[in-house]
């Protein structure tokens, strides 16, 4: 007979009457290898490096190439040593970026600063 308390039901207790036992839930086999493996492959760094052949297609290339850096850079998908390198190579390209335009200015403010004299070629500096 079951007792009612506060509006439950209570069954009688017997031992295991209600007790289920479900199969146990086991996580599917994954090999220790490819467990959150932080280590990027040699395979994957050759894969990478091919990447940078976008580069060769004219005036699209390094645009291209840049953004292949920002999704591997600030993507969830890569893997961290991975992240870092884009990271670096972007940070490398900037510098490098700043560093040519600071000498373009520079050479080209030689060219102007040579042009009075290529007017008068009998007055030597």
């Amino acid at each position: 007979m079951s007792e009612t308390t506060e509006g439950y039901v209570q069954e009688p207790s017997a031992p295991y009457a209600s007790v289920q036992n479900p199969a146990p839930a086991y996580a599917p086999y994954v090999p220790v290898a490819q467990q959150n493996d932080p280590t990027v492959s040699i395979g994957m760094w050759v894969g990478v490096y091919a990447l940078a052949l976008i580069n060769l297609i004219p005036f699209l290339g390094p645009i291209g190439y840049i953004i292949v850096l920002c999704v591997i850079a600030f993507g969830n998908n890569s893997k961290p040593s991975l992240q870092n390198w884009a990271k670096a190579m972007l940070i490398i390209m900037g510098v490098l970026f700043v560093l040519g335009v600071i000498f373009t200015l520079a050479f080209w403010g030689l060219i102007v600063a040579m042009m009075p004299a290529l007017d008068n070629p009998t007055v030597y500096y």
